[in-house]
């Protein structure tokens, strides 16, 4: 029960967090959580989505790109919201590097996932294929 409640924790924790020493810290902690709970694999997907979205937001793009990896590979390619958040990620790191056509992959392999898992709309999709369109002029 405990580790439940730290994976949940985490999970509320991570958008809020801007200080790379302890996203560092919270990497650590879902390596261990991973090892502890391997019935939890989405769960542990979507927290390596998370901590790659928190990196991306802080223009660290190497760790976003590799944690972004490191939930799909949790995820053993089965379609799961960490899948979907992983490959939103991806596509943010490479319109961040400029690379259009990699962005543009990154976002159909999104919305492929996001059907596989019948998901509404999602808003941030539609805006990332936007930003994307404006940014690729």
């Amino acid at each position: 029960l405990q580790r439940l409640q730290l994976l949940a924790m985490l999970a509320s924790y991570i958008d809020e967090e801007h200080d790379l020493a302890k996203l560092h810290e919270m990497e650590s902690d879902i390596s261990r959580l991973a090892l502890q709970l391997p019935e939890r694999r989405d769960d542990i997907a979507d927290l390596w989505a998370q901590l790659a979205g928190a990196y991306s937001t802080l223009n660290v793009l190497s760790d976003s790109l590799r944690l972004a990896n490191k939930a799909m590979a949790t995820a053993a390619g089965r379609p799961s919201v960490g899948v979907y958040r992983a490959w939103l990620v991806i596509s943010i790191a490479y319109m961040h590097q400029g690379k259009i056509a990699e962005a543009i992959d990154a976002l159909r392999a999104a919305q492929k996932v996001s059907v596989a898992l019948h998901m509404p709309d999602d808003a941030l999709l539609l805006t990332s294929f936007g930003v994307l369109y404006i940014y690729a002029g």
